[in-house]
C-alpha cells in the first residue's frame, strides 16, 4: 500500500518561486531600510548592499520586471541632500549602468541623476574654496 501524491510541482518551478520569493523578501528588506525615518548610516548601508545585489544578473530582471527601480529611486530622493547617501545612490546607478538592459530610467531617475551631480560638484566647489 502507498499514497499517490497529486500535483507534484517540477524542481525548476520550486527553483524559481524560492528565487521571486528570496527577491520580493529583499526587496521589502531595502525598501524599509531606505525610508526617511531611518538613521543615515542604516540608509547608506542599505544603499550599498542594494547595490551589490544589482551587480547579479537575476536581480536586475526581477528589478525590470517589478519596476522596483522606481519606487527605490523615489525613496532615496532625498539623497541629493545629503553628502553620503548622494554617494550611495551614485554608486546603485553606478552599478545599474553596466546593464544594457536598464529599464528604470524615466524623467524622475534622469532629475534624480542630474540633483545628485549638481549637489555633489557644489560640495566640491564649496571645498575648494
Amino acid at each position: 500500500m502507498y499514497t499517490v501524491v497529486p500535483n507534484i510541482r517540477q524542481p525548476t518551478t520550486c527553483e524559481e518561486l524560492g528565487e521571486t520569493q528570496s527577491y520580493i523578501d529583499d526587496m521589502d528588506f531595502f525598501l524599509a531600510g531606505f525610508q526617511a525615518d531611518k538613521l543615515l548610516s542604516s540608509r547608506c548601508l542599505s544603499a550599498v548592499k542594494f547595490a551589490e545585489l544589482c551587480a547579479k544578473p537575476s536581480f536586475r530582471m526581477h528589478l525590470r520586471t517589478e519596476s522596483a527601480l522606481v519606487r527605490v529611486l523615489d525613496i532615496l530622493k532625498d539623497a541629493p541632500e545629503l553628502p553620503s547617501l548622494n554617494l550611495c545612490t551614485a554608486f546603485i546607478l553606478y552599478v545599474l549602468s553596466s546593464d544594457t538592459l536598464t529599464s528604470g530610467i524615466n524623467p524622475s531617475t534622469v532629475r534624480l541623476m542630474i540633483e545628485l551631480v549638481q549637489k555633489s560638484s557644489s560640495k566640491n566647489n564649496n571645498d575648494d574654496e
